[in-house]
């Protein structure tokens, strides 16, 4: 008789407490890893019924990694700055630029400065691009030193700018650098490279008193 009832209370009970809870949803992290599970079964031949109980496992949800944003790439360099390496069609290093003007740029080697036209130089990849090697841009500067050195500035000659003015005069002369005095008061040293040496004994450069002014200014640590 027992085997009777029980087997009627199966067919009857609708779904076991296992099947209710393999229909459950995953449960949040941190919830309980069991949990009591109660069904009202009815009775057999009867109005009333029976409560089964039971304890279940419970799934937990799946851990999922976040995946880390991408960092994005640093911005490539599309103007010419103070800090851009220079590099030769080869790839090979030339240089790096410290001054850039309105039309041109000083580059850097190992040995010399050289002030240059922006317009012989490309940008590539956040490089500026130069048909010289490290090794021919040195030669130039040394053989317009030469050149420089023969013509023989004089200090106190006039110095005149890119629009053909005087901007100041030539206060020392150095091995490689000439220091001018501009009509401001204000002194700068510049290459040898970067002034055309005249008859006179005096110079052009390819700079406004303005932008050499700029320049001085820059250099001065604030105060």
């Amino acid at each position: 008789m027992l085997t009777f009832v029980l087997a009627e209370l199966i067919a009857v009970a609708g779904p076991s407490p296992a099947a209710m809870f393999q229909a459950q949803t995953n449960v949040p992290a941190g919830a309980p890893r069991t949990r009591r599970v109660c069904q009202e079964v009815p009775v057999p031949y009867s109005r009333t019924s029976r409560r089964i109980c039971r304890t279940v496992e419970v799934k937990q949800p799946v851990a999922t990694l976040e995946q880390a944003p991408a960092t994005p790439s640093p911005p490539v360099a599309t103007t010419f700055g103070v800090g851009m390496p220079v590099v030769d069609t080869q790839g090979g290093s030339v240089g790096t630029i410290t001054v850039v003007t309105t039309d041109t740029v000083t580059v850097k080697t190992t040995k010399h400065e050289a002030q240059l036209p922006k317009a012989s130089l490309t940008i590539s990849e956040g490089k500026a691009l130069l048909g010289l090697t490290q090794a021919e841009l040195d030669a130039s500067v040394e053989q317009t030193l030469a050149t420089v050195s023969s013509a023989g500035l004089k200090a106190g000659a006039t110095v005149k700018g890119s629009g053909g003015a005087s901007i100041g005069t030539i206060d020392a002369l150095e091995a490689e650098n000439v220091t001018i005095r501009l009509s401001s008061g204000l002194k700068i040293s510049i290459p040898r490279s970067g002034i055309t040496v005249e008859a006179d004994g005096g110079g052009v450069i390819g700079l406004t008193a303005a932008e050499l002014e700029a320049q001085v200014k820059a250099a001065q640590p604030p105060r």
